[in-house]
């Protein structure tokens, strides 16, 4: 009998290739790799709680610690228009209305046009947990935002953390590393940490986090990229 011919179009025979559906069925139902995201999870949500209650024993938690008040009146400055508007629009990318359109359809294309499930998954599992752990400490202790001055931009829910900042620290920063071991570039790494500066100044000179909102978002959002990269080794 003769053997069956492949197709021209290499995304149609990844789709029969049995080797790339063994890899699909090894990454989604590796549990060594589902124990260590609960985990880092979990490290994650304590992280960020421990740095809140640090700042609610210290007696800042609803008007700010002496040092935030100063700092945000120092970076309460007029910048040039430009800038001004790119501080305004900068924070669009931390949110889910730009990750959900960009990173759901970049998963899917991983997944099943080009036989990667190992990436597809870190960075569905990267971008998900960061919401819900971001979520869960804003409903956890309900910081109210800074009422210095009116804030501006986007914002949206309580103070605490950074969501922005925790989704630069983990999932921009999880893409970053993923380009630079897949194509050996160093620029994703260098805009990541451009990327992570501007959006962390852009959110105290909008007036619409407290200083330590960010930090606890960098803290929460690092513990959490670097569970995921242990959680990966186990694939």
């Amino acid at each position: 009998m003769s053997s069956p011919t492949r197709s021209r179009d290499p995304a149609v025979d990844a789709r029969f290739d049995p080797s790339r559906s063994d890899r699909r069925r090894r990454v989604a139902g590796n549990s060594l790799f589902w124990r260590r995201i609960a985990i880092a999870f979990v490290a994650s949500f304590v992280a960020g709680s421990c740095c809140a209650l640090v700042v609610i024993w210290a007696g800042g938690w609803t008007h700010g610690l002496p040092f935030e008040i100063v700092l945000l009146d120092r970076l309460h400055t007029d910048l040039p228009s430009a800038l001004d508007w790119g501080m305004v629009l900068l924070p669009w990318l931390g949110t889910n209305l730009v990750f959900i359109p960009v990173l759901g359809p970049g998963c899917w294309y991983l997944w099943r046009r080009r036989g990667r499930p190992d990436l597809a998954m870190i960075i569905a599992v990267v971008t998900i947990g960061n919401n819900l752990i971001g979520t869960a400490l804003k409903l956890a202790f309900e910081r109210p935002r800074p009422s210095l001055w009116q804030g501006r931009g986007e914002y949206t829910g309580a103070s605490y953390p950074s969501g922005h900042a925790m989704a630069i620290m983990s999932v921009i920063g999880l893409l970053a590393l993923l380009l630079y071991e897949e194509r050996g570039s160093v620029w994703p790494l260098v805009v990541w940490i451009l990327l992570l500066i501007a959006t962390c100044y852009s959110r105290l000179y909008l007036g619409v986090h407290w200083p330590t909102d960010v930090l606890g978002g960098l803290l929460t959002g690092g513990v959490w990229f670097a569970g995921s990269l242990w959680a990966r080794r186990a694939y």
